[in-house]
């Protein structure tokens, strides 16, 4: 398509033939990964086309893409002067605000994307994280929970839910999601990390070992993995094993794993 577009433009087109082959090439620069070519398409067609509200957005998005945040709000806010109804701009323009942590604003960007698409996971999911870092986990808690009903497959809306439910010491609801999140990506370290937190704190170290024995094959130098692991196989009485995994972790950096290791060498009889 972007050679196609170019051998056009290159003939010297009239301006409304001229103004949609930059519009289709610009979006294959974009598909390409081309970003600051495609950016440049957008520069041209907004010459051409300036009442247009998806050059704008599409400029907006290729200059997210390059980290250019600031430029892809302004992008974003004038598309959306000339068509206030494209909820893709109002979610977009969120997401470069909470890069920026602009949380506030990125917030009012997504419930206008909602307001807009009632049912719409991503818009929720985010907001759900933006309200996180508000403090607000109560707001966030039924985000997750609106972006499970658009998307009942959203792994990392079950993953969050679940952690703001163990941090309220709800720990069973918490064990709900992971398990969830884990029937549907079973690879999921998040889940399987946190599964295993919400299993140590209830007691339930024989079935925690599992969950942080995954993690740390999956994810060797994951050093807090280690730490878990090791404090689970102490607490179900395999010393060896626990040592083993308190060295791993301390060969890490992780200090907590040196006085656990200490401890079991000592009750090894090594220490």
């Amino acid at each position: 398509m972007v050679a196609d577009c170019t051998r056009l433009l290159d003939q010297g087109l009239p301006k409304e033939q001229q103004a949609a082959a930059l519009f289709f090439r610009g979006n294959g620069f974009v598909l390409l990964k081309r970003f600051e070519e495609a950016v440049a398409d957008f520069d041209r067609l907004a010459e051409l086309a300036p009442d247009e509200a998806l050059v704008f957005y599409n400029r907006g998005v290729a200059q997210g893409e390059l980290g250019r945040r600031r430029e892809a709000i302004m992008d974003y806010t004038r598309a959306l002067s000339l068509k206030p109804d494209l909820a893709e701009a109002h979610f977009n323009r969120g997401i470069q605000h909470a890069q920026l942590e602009q949380y506030g604003q990125a917030a009012a960007d997504f419930t206008q994307a909602i307001a807009l698409r009632p049912i719409y996971p991503e818009a929720y999911y985010n907001r759900g994280l933006v309200h996180e870092r508000l403090g607000l986990n109560d707001a966030a808690i039924e985000d997750y929970t609106m972006a499970i009903v658009g998307d009942d497959r959203h792994v990392r809306a079950y993953v969050n839910r679940g952690v703001l439910y163990a941090r309220g010491g709800n720990v069973v609801r918490a064990i709900a999601d992971f398990d969830q999140a884990l029937a549907i990506d079973a690879n999921d370290l998040a889940a399987r990390f946190n599964r295993g937190l919400a299993r140590q704190h209830l007691g339930e170290c024989n079935r925690a070992v599992g969950d942080f024995e995954m993690v740390v094959h999956r994810a060797p130098a994951f050093g807090p993995g280690h730490v878990r692991h090791g404090q689970c196989l102490e607490t179900i009485g395999k010393l060896a094993e626990a040592a083993a995994a308190y060295e791993r972790a301390a060969a890490l950096g992780v200090e907590e794993a040196k006085a656990n290791l200490a401890r079991v060498r000592a009750r090894l009889g090594g220490g």
